[in-house]
């Protein structure tokens, strides 16, 4: 869903305070407020009020503001459709969704069809995945694409995967990828590794991504057959048909002891046997796959184990797992240690995980380092198989550029 103005009003939470009946801002050390405040000093006051009534919790005081934001930006209509289905009541918030969908925002269109998919309705989630289908929707392709593939429609899936992957979704690619290989057209199935292999500022391109691209790429027998075996197993999850998923993975931990990982995975995520998963996990640790230090730490932490979690962290993070470097980041940043902390962001930005440039931007700007802006800055916009980069993220790159671009 696109919570991309909700999520950027959280970033300046810490900037704004209440004085008597209006809210000061003070010290907001954010681009894109900076900016937008250059430009529209009304709209920077409205979205700093928002921003302190959601910290309140006071959605409906929040919500008067969102709509005077609307009044320059639309998409203020799907953070308001956003806040209600989280936060406040799920039916009010599919009746704003088709508010903010009648004011133009297509994605809003692509959200109700999710929503009608997850609860069966799929007559009514193809006519609202087909009303939504616009250029500058990469995710109502993606999940029309999605959509059709499940329902055993997939060459009509083909031609939306390849819209939404020639504007650059990882996500995208890598199913056309799996396509290709199930149908042998090495042709086609070359194009597409090239493509996001080679592709600048990639969105959603992450770990696991990148190791099931390998196992495309990879000339060895055994590989090839894991990669099959895989590609019918998450076949079948979209299907709901988790007996036979269940068969596929465990044909390929026989095959590699990687796949006790992917069963893990199935079993913790899909199958909802978190016992079992969590017992995988281990055995695949054991088994040398320092991977899985990743996902048990990240079970520790959810489950509030503090300790634990930075004990497989800190083994995934030596490991070179950006995951890990950069959760493990964020606990010791709040215990007070933040040149441990800062030292693991740069390691996991070095890796070109986006999330670990982010960090390091928003503290540059704080620093007004142009240098150092201008430098991570560059790396997004020339680096291939950049990691957990988004089109929302891509709009802040824009910012830090006309920042720089100001102070030249």
């Amino acid at each position: 869903m696109n919570k991309y103005i909700l999520l950027m009003l959280l970033c300046l939470l810490i900037g704004c305070k209440n004085q008597g009946n209006d809210v000061v801002i003070k010290d907001i050390d954010d681009v894109y407020f900076y900016l937008e405040n250059k430009k529209n000093p009304e709209k920077a006051q409205l979205m700093a009020r928002i921003a302190y009534e959601l910290n309140r919790e006071n959605y409906k005081e929040a919500e008067k503001y969102f709509l005077k934001v609307a009044k320059y930006d639309k998409t203020a209509y799907v953070s308001i459709a956003d806040m209600y289905y989280e936060h406040i009541d799920e039916n009010e918030g599919k009746k704003r969704y088709e508010i903010a969908f009648e004011k133009g925002n297509k994605k809003a269109g692509t959200i109700l069809g999710m929503i009608a998919e997850d609860n069966n309705d799929y007559k009514k989630a193809e006519e609202w995945y087909k009303k939504s289908l616009d250029k500058e929707n990469v995710l109502g392709y993606k999940s029309f694409a999605t959509f059709l593939y499940k329902t055993n429609r997939k060459n009509e899936a083909e031609k939306y995967f390849i819209e939404a992957g020639n504007r650059k979704d990882a996500d995208s690619m890598l199913d056309l990828i799996k396509i290709y290989y199930m149908k042998k057209d090495n042709e086609k199935l070359k194009y597409w590794q090239d493509k996001i292999l080679n592709t600048k500022e990639i969105f959603r391109f992450d770990d696991e991504a990148n190791d099931l691209l390998e196992y495309s790429l990879s000339k060895d027998r055994m590989d090839k057959e894991f990669f099959e075996l895989y590609i019918k197993g998450e076949e079948s999850i979209l299907k709901k048909d988790y007996d036979t998923a269940e068969k596929y993975f465990l044909q390929m931990e026989k095959l590699k002891k990687e796949g006790i990982l992917y069963t893990a995975d199935f079993y913790y995520r899909f199958k909802d046997e978190k016992e079992k998963g969590m017992e995988k996990y281990k055995k695949a640790y054991e088994n040398g796959l320092k991977k899985a230090a990743v996902f048990i730490g990240i079970i520790e932490h959810r489950n509030r184990n503090i300790d634990e979690a930075k004990k497989w962290y800190r083994i995934a993070a030596n490991a070179e797992y950006t995951d890990s470097q950069i959760y493990l980041a964020q606990i010791l940043e709040e215990e007070g240690y933040k040149l441990e902390s800062f030292d693991l962001y740069l390691k996991a930005a070095e890796l070109k995980d986006y999330r670990a440039i982010d960090y390091l931007l928003k503290y540059y700007y704080r620093e007004k380092n142009l240098k150092e802006i201008k430098e991570w800055v560059d790396v997004v916009k020339n680096s291939t198989k950049l990691k957990n980069y988004n089109e929302g993220q891509s709009g802040r790159i824009k910012q830090y550029e006309k920042f720089l671009k100001e102070k030249e």
